[in-house]
């Protein structure tokens, strides 16, 4: 029997990061740029997940669509748009237009994070 080595897969670490900056690529799409306080260690390719649970302003909408979609809503990956030697971690996010018939169920976080993102706000992140 040939033995192969395990690979233990490292557990999803949840952090909190920071608002730093933000920019405007165009009218719908934002750059948000995040101070990890030193949890910076990545590679290109990789991604960080944001759950939607943590704003207070989602409540109401996360009550809904989890009553229709009968299960409870998932966090979402952002791809990371900065290289690993580069101060902050940033993640550019476009605004999602809703459309009725199209789509069953209307945009949830990407919106809130382009249009009303606070400088300064702490956002909780997992890394995996």
């Amino acid at each position: 029997m040939t033995s192969h080595p395990v690979t233990l897969r490292k557990r999803p670490e949840l952090f909190e990061v920071t608002l730093q900056e933000m920019r405007f690529e165009s009218p719908d799409t934002a750059t948000l740029f995040l101070d990890t306080h030193g949890k910076k260690d990545y590679r290109a390719g990789q991604y960080v997940s944001i759950a939607p649970h943590q704003f207070l302003a989602l409540k109401p909408w996360i009550a809904w669509l989890e009553e229709q979609k009968g299960r409870k809503e998932p966090v979402r990956q952002y791809s990371l748009s900065s290289a690993p030697h580069e101060d902050l971690v940033a993640i550019t996010v476009k605004e999602e237009e809703y459309l009725p018939g199209r789509m069953k169920y209307p945009p949830l976080l990407s919106n809130l994070l382009v249009c009303i993102g606070e400088i300064g706000a702490l956002l909780r992140a997992v890394r995996g």
